[in-house]
C-alpha cells in the first residue's frame, strides 16, 4: 500500500488554521511524496442560508454572523495563500478546494472526497471543542485513516520514532495496515500492548508479528505496559511522550447507535487534548 493523494480539511471560523498545523500536513505529504487536496470551507455570507432565529435579538444575531462571515473569508485567503507558499516550497502538488458552506452545513462532501483519498489529515480537538461530528464521520464512514495533528508551537518536522498500540484485535491490525507507508520509513519502532483492562487472546506470536512487518521491511520491538491505575489511552500516551515518539498509531473502536457510532473509551481518551500526532484507523 501506498499514500499517494491525501486530504487536509482546514478551517476558517471562528479562527484560521495555525501556520504550525499547516506546516506539519505538508511535511506528512512530503514525507509521503503524496499529493494534497486541501478543503477550505468558506461560511457563505448569504443570511438566508444562516439558521433562521425569532425574538429580540435578531438584529445582534445578522451583525455576528456577518461578522463571522467576513472573518470567514479573510482567513480562507490567508489560509489558501499560506498553503500555495508551504506546498511551492516543499514541492507538494496542490489541489485546492475553497467553498462556501452554511454554518450547519452537512459533511457528506467532505466524506465523499476522503473516500477518494488515501489519507484524511484533521486537527486534533481541543479541550474546549463541543463539534466532534466531522471528525467521528471521518473515521467511521470514509474507509481511510485519519491522523489528528494536535495544535503545537512547533509544527511536525518528522516522523521517525513510532508507537503503535497493538492487542491483536481488528482494529489494531488495520492501523498496523494502514500505517506501512509510514512504518516503512521511521527508524525506531514501539508495539506496545496495555495489559490489566481485558484479557488480550491470541493464537499468534511475536513470530508471526516479525514475518508479516518484515517482509515489509519493518523492524519493531514490542512491549508490555502495565495499566497502574491509569487508563489504555493514558498509558499509551505516557509511553509515547517518555520516549519522544512522533506518531501514535492506534485502531478506533466504536459502537454502534442506530446510524451513528459512538467512540470507545479508550479511543475518546486519547482525542481529550492529544499530545502528539495520532493515526486512528477503524
Amino acid at each position: 500500500m501506498s499514500i499517494r493523494q491525501t486530504l487536509l480539511h482546514v478551517t476558517t471560523f471562528p479562527d484560521p488554521a495555525p501556520e504550525s498545523f499547516l506546516e506539519g500536513a505538508v511535511t506528512v505529504a512530503t514525507l509521503l511524496k503524496s499529493g494534497l487536496t486541501v478543503e477550505v470551507p468558506q461560511l457563505d455570507s448569504d443570511p438566508a442560508t444562516w439558521r433562521p432565529v425569532m425574538g429580540g435579538f435578531v438584529a445582534d444575531y445578522y451583525k455576528i454572523m456577518g461578522d463571522i462571515a467576513a472573518d470567514s473569508e479573510r482567513n480562507a485567503h490567508q489560509v489558501s495563500e499560506t498553503l500555495t507558499r508551504l506546498c511551492r516550497r516543499a514541492k507538494v502538488a496542490l489541489d485546492l478546494r475553497r467553498s462556501l458552506i452554511r454554518y450547519d452545513a452537512p459533511m457528506s462532501g467532505t466524506i465523499e472526497l476522503a473516500r477518494l483519498r488515501d489519507l484524511v489529515i484533521l486537527q486534533a480537538p481541543g479541550p474546549e471543542t463541543l463539534d466532534h461530528r466531522l471528525l467521528h464521520a471521518a473515521i467511521f464512514q470514509t474507509g481511510r485513516p485519519v491522523m489528528l495533528l494536535p495544535l503545537a508551537p512547533l509544527p511536525l518536522r518528522a516522523i521517525e520514532r513510532i508507537v503503535v498500540a497493538w492487542d491483536f484485535s481488528r482494529e489494531a491490525a488495520r492501523a498496523l495496515k494502514d500505517a506501512l507507508p509510514l512504518l516503512a520509513q521511521a527508524s525506531d519502532i514501539h508495539l506496545v500492548s496495555v495489559e490489566g483492562e481485558k484479557t488480550i487472546a491470541t493464537t499468534t506470536t511475536v513470530t508471526d508479528l516479525e514475518k508479516y512487518l518484515g517482509a515489509h521491511g519493518v523492524s519493531f520491538s514490542i512491549h508490555r505496559q502495565e495499566l497502574q491505575g491509569a487508563t489504555v489511552a493514558e498509558s499509551l500516551m505516557l509511553y509515547a511522550d517518555a520516549i519522544g515518539a512522533d506518531l501514535l498509531v492506534m485502531g478506533a473502536f466504536g459502537h454502534s447507535r442506530t446510524t451513528e457510532f459512538i467512540l470507545g473509551g479508550a479511543t475518546r481518551g486519547m482525542l481529550r487534548n492529544p499530545l502528539l500526532p495520532i493515526l486512528l484507523s477503524h
